[in-house]
């Protein structure tokens, strides 16, 4: 009882943790520009995860080699979809937009992942999810817009953001692809393997981009770059979400989609020196609304047994 005790202890300290883990994969692409090209540090991260996670897991998925085989294909995909190209848009997108920007667009994944789920399974929403991602639109909306209907008369986006909104679909299909794609791996067993299809995935296209960019940049701030998206970024925050996750459960575990944005805030004005502009706090308070709205409520029934099967 008294183990129990202890681990549900760890597992509320590490819900305080793990959004700073995510966070600082956004401040760290702030950090990277001009020193770590993006598909470079996308390469180091995925690398970096597989090979901090591959002692622990290597001899059981070394074990499971016949199972590997069979979702081989669907591990690839996973790789070149969440550990590549999405890792690659927040790393190309950090280039013109700012942190606390980035982490707001991405705490909008949950109501991209409900629209991918009905797409997938037919699942009817309810009026309170309708609800819930109109808001989170119009919270992104308002961010990329700067709070000023001129910028879509005038065309003036941030490119950075409207790359880190294609990576925030990206996700949000990388995370449903995970859902209903069946898998006999653990969860780390998974991120392991998948993190080294992500290094695969992205090697070629770092060594082409590195014909036509500055590579890494030598001494400690490109070092400590890559370390923290490697070492914080991935191999902490993997197993340490999928442990808060599987022990709270993930009505308490949902916590963190609001945390993060945030954390994100926290630490881009603490690093960075990003001030929080009145359009991204009121965008950011539309998005965390919504994203209350379509967590909180169950979807109607199906309007068939496909999407019970699809599971």
């Amino acid at each position: 009882m008294r183990n129990i005790s202890l681990r549900r202890r760890f597992a509320f300290f590490a819900l305080i943790v793990i959004p700073a883990l995510f966070a600082s994969n956004n401040v760290a692409a702030r950090f990277a520009d001009g020193i770590v090209p993006p598909t470079a540090l996308a390469f180091w991260r995925c690398a970096f995860t597989s090979v901090l996670l591959m002692p622990f897991v290597g001899a059981s998925v070394l074990a499971k080699r016949s199972e590997l085989r069979s979702e081989l294909p669907h591990i690839l995909v996973l790789g070149l979809i969440g550990m590549g190209m999405v890792s690659i848009a927040t790393y190309a997108g950090a280039r013109t937009t700012t942190a606390s920007n980035i982490g707001l667009i991405y705490a909008s994944t949950p109501a991209i992942i409900l629209v991918l789920d009905w797409a997938f399974t037919g699942i009817r929403l309810s009026r309170h999810q309708l609800g819930g991602l109109m808001l989170c639109v119009a919270g992104i909306a308002f961010i990329v817009l700067r709070g000023d209907m001129r910028t879509l008369v005038d065309a003036r986006f941030s490119t950075g953001d409207l790359v880190v909104c294609a990576g925030t679909v990206g996700w949000a299909l990388y995370s449903v692809l995970l859902k209903y794609w069946p898998t006999r791996l653990t969860v780390v067993e998974r991120a392991a393997v998948i993190a080294a299809a992500g290094a695969l995935a992205t090697l070629p296209i770092a060594i082409v981009e590195s014909h036509g960019v500055a590579g890494v940049a030598p001494g400690w701030q490109g070092l400590g770059i890559v370390m923290t998206v490697g070492v914080l970024a991935g191999a902490a925050l993997i197993p340490s979400h999928a442990f808060v996750t599987a022990e709270l459960g993930p009505r308490i575990a949902v916590v963190l989609l609001y945390l993060i944005p945030l954390y994100n805030i926290m630490l881009a004005w603490l690093l960075l020196d990003e001030a929080l502009e009145p359009f991204q706090a009121a965008g950011g308070v539309l998005v965390l609304i919504g994203i209350f709205l379509a967590s909180r409520s169950r979807p109607a029934s199906p309007p068939s047994a496909a999407a019970g099967a699809s599971r």
